[in-house]
């Protein structure tokens, strides 16, 4: 199974938990995720997808700054990746879970910034 399967895989998992928590008014039983079948960037982008499911935004950007590498293009796929599901939210949500629209686009900025001046890349990204 390929990433994207297992990504959309995922998703499912955490629309069908927050249906059941909603419906039942209790949470929905859980499998046991084996973490250590997943690797580097594939373990915290999953955690980052839970954190965000569970509306978590400022302790899932706290995971993703904790694992920005410099060295790595990787790890600015894996910030735009965050904040452009981030930025899926309404601003509402955001704000009512201390997170702001704005924080999101500085977020982004300043991940390219970091990855950029760290391997002296010339130009845009």
């Amino acid at each position: 199974m390929n990433f994207e399967q297992d990504w959309f895989l995922r998703q499912l998992d955490a629309v069908a938990e927050a249906a059941a928590r909603k419906l039942l008014n209790k949470p929905a039983p859980q499998e046991h995720v084996d973490l250590r079948q997943f690797g580097g960037d594939d373990l915290i982008y999953y955690r980052l997808c839970r954190l965000l499911a569970r509306r978590e935004f400022c302790a899932a950007e706290d995971l993703l700054w904790e694992h920005l590498r410099p060295d790595d293009l990787g790890s600015l796929l894996l910030a735009e990746e965050f904040y452009r599901q981030l930025g899926a939210y309404k601003d509402a949500t955001l704000e009512a879970h201390g997170f702001s629209r704005r924080e999101a686009e500085e977020g982004l900025e300043r991940a390219a910034a970091f990855i950029k001046n760290q391997n002296g890349w010339g130009g845009a990204i």
